[in-house]
């Protein structure tokens, strides 16, 4: 994602959140603006949950800059190693995977001059290949071009020679950009000017050929951190993940808030609470414990049957204005 007039701590509280709602182990951030001083009030702030890695602009602190933030509930994070690619540009990081496996993730804030943009790919390409260990598995950011005109709106090529450096560090490392494959004919964006309707995707998400096969959700969605960038994203697994369940249930977030769920609950509390106070009196016919485990039962099946009742009509919803997005990007 990328988080343009991002200079003050209030743009990076949406961070959390972000990952959080999207359920995101590792998170890329162009255009940061991060000064050592935000960031340090960013590690007080969610420390303990999340780990800052950053490369800011060297001559303008307060300017461009690339970020990743780890998720410490999906990562050893005092294992990961990072290297700084290009200052401010590029940054990598090799996190701890599955068994004794390791990933690399290449971010990147790439230039918008073409001349700045060949001289930046060059740097890229030279700095992995002074050491293997760099080449990455995955690469993501913002590239400020597109490969091919169909990723423009209107429709047109970008630098033919920054396109074609771009494609030969593609070939040399072996990486495939994930949402094309998988959507080889759409149109989508993850930018757009409002001044004159222009959009592209300049957003891009790159995985090593082997992994492709273990990526799905290939999505590009808004976001609520000020941007004029959209949030892409896939989850990546490995052939050896073991199997996750569903987990334990929890209410649904955009329930808690719902008027009529609300008040049932009350009613329910206030019922289940009645039968508590008789048990003072009666425990024999009245056992807390189980007063208790019905309630939450019943407040459980509440929720599901709610749930059930306005599921379908969201989902025809969402499936409608996706629909007509669709159509209107591809027509």
């Amino acid at each position: 994602i990328k988080g343009r007039r991002s200079g003050d701590i209030e743009k990076w509280m949406h961070i959390p959140q972000v990952m959080r709602e999207n359920n995101l182990g590792v998170m890329a951030i162009q255009e940061t603006h991060l000064t050592d001083e935000l960031a340090n009030q960013f590690k007080e702030l969610f420390g303990n949950r999340l780990e800052l890695f950053y490369s800011p602009d060297p001559l303008t602190r307060n300017a461009r800059g690339v970020a990743i933030v780890v998720n410490k509930r999906h990562f050893k994070t005092e294992e990961i190693k990072t290297t700084e690619i290009v200052p401010g540009r590029a940054i990598t990081v090799e996190l701890p995977w599955h068994d004794e496996q390791t990933i690399k993730i290449l971010a990147i804030y790439a230039p918008n001059a073409p001349r700045e943009t060949k001289d930046f790919w060059r740097s890229v390409i030279y700095k992995i290949d002074e050491s293997r260990d760099l080449v990455p598995d995955i690469m993501v950011g913002d590239f400020n071009l597109v490969e091919d005109a169909i990723d423009r709106l209107p429709s047109n090529q970008d630098d033919a020679q920054s396109t074609e450096i771009l494609r030969e560090l593609k070939m040399k490392y072996n990486l495939t950009d994930g949402w094309r494959k998988a959507n080889p004919d759409e149109k989508a964006y993850t930018w757009s000017r409002d001044s004159d309707g222009t959009q592209s995707r300049i957003d891009r998400i790159y995985v090593r050929e082997d992994y492709f096969d273990n990526c799905a959700d290939w999505d590009i969605n808004p976001t609520p951190i000020p941007s004029d960038h959209d949030l892409i994203s896939a989850k990546i697994s490995t052939p050896t993940s073991p199997k996750i369940g569903r987990g334990r249930w929890a209410i649904p977030t955009r329930l808690i808030k719902n008027r009529t769920i609300r008040k049932e609950i009350q009613r329910l509390g206030q019922e289940y609470q009645s039968r508590m106070e008789r048990a003072q009196n009666d425990r024999a016919t009245y056992k807390p414990q189980r007063i208790l485990k019905k309630f939450k039962t019943q407040v459980r099946e509440t929720i599901r049957a709610h749930e059930k009742k306005i599921q379908p009509m969201l989902k025809k919803r969402v499936e409608n204005l996706s629909k007509k997005l669709q159509e209107t990007l591809n027509n």
